[in-house]
């Protein structure tokens, strides 16, 4: 995702615009995506934290995000079933994690498998600030 873009207004090529991307009230600050094989993608240095999403299957159906902050800048995502679906899994509503810059941290996520015996999965993860 390009945060940092910028448009020229008035094609003097001097006068720029940053480019701002929002949902509703949460302004978008971060979203990409992930090709994962081994069912957990870290992130070192996003927002001065190490960000650490681990996909597990269970033997129930229940879907579940839980979240651990394991010391100052260290959060880990646990998510359970989200790889259990071939057409995808995604959080029904963005989740709040954190605080940044005096306003509230929040994330969603969405992913998908190919197949139940596929070790890949597509993550699609977006923060937002509100």
């Amino acid at each position: 995702m390009i945060k940092k873009a910028y448009l020229n207004e008035s094609g003097s090529g001097t006068e720029h615009k940053e480019i701002e991307f929002y949902d509703g009230d949460y302004e978008i600050i971060f979203s990409e995506d992930f090709n994962v094989y081994n069912n957990k993608l870290t992130i070192k240095n996003l927002f001065e934290t190490t960000f650490t999403f681990t996909f597990i299957k269970s033997e129930g159906q229940e879907i579940t995000v839980q979240k651990t902050v394991t010391k100052d800048n260290e959060i880990n995502l646990q998510f359970t079933n989200f790889n259990s679906n071939a057409l995808g899994t995604c959080t029904s509503e963005i989740i709040g994690i954190g605080t940044m810059e005096s306003k509230s941290l929040f994330f969603s996520a969405h992913v998908e498998n190919v197949s139940e015996t596929s070790k890949f999965l597509k993550i699609s993860l977006t923060f937002y600030l509100k």
